[in-house]
């Protein structure tokens, strides 16, 4: 049984951190004159995603109510966690994962058990999909 809880659980860490992958990449300034558009905003982030678990599990208007609270309670925390500068880039990281395995299990204990096991599976997606990202970037980055 342990054997099957430590893979989930890391694939769910993993999954949780999705979201913050966008916001923690940087994108370099555009040189003057460049045709980039500009770097997408994140406002609607929470509600898309939302909207998502609402198709996806089934949620009531309760239990939608309930996220959207959790989301935003912990909004400020991951704020302020990227805008920390006295962290190194691998305990930015590790607290990441602790504030998305925090807020997982808040959101989990809104879910029926039904949507608590349908939860975990569209977060092992999100963590495939996040860890193919991470190979295609490193495949692709240029070698010095």
């Amino acid at each position: 049984m342990k054997q099957i809880k430590q893979p989930l659980f890391l694939s769910l860490i993993l999954a949780l951190s999705l979201p913050l992958a966008g916001l923690m990449a940087e994108t370099p300034p555009a040189a003057p004159g460049a045709d980039k558009p500009p770097k997408k905003e994140k406002t609607g982030e929470h509600k898309d995603r939302i909207e998502q678990m609402k198709t996806d599990l089934g949620l009531s208007d309760e239990q939608v109510t309930k996220i959207k609270a959790i989301m935003e309670e912990e909004k400020g925390s991951f704020k302020a966690l990227r805008d920390d500068t006295t962290l190194s880039k691998e305990d930015k990281k590790a607290k990441m994962m602790e504030l998305r395995k925090s807020q997982g299990d808040k959101i989990k204990a809104v879910l029926t058990p039904e949507q608590q096991i349908k939860f975990e599976e569209k977060m092992k997606e999100r963590g495939d999909k996040l860890k193919d990202k991470v190979k295609e970037k490193k495949a692709n980055a240029p070698t010095t």
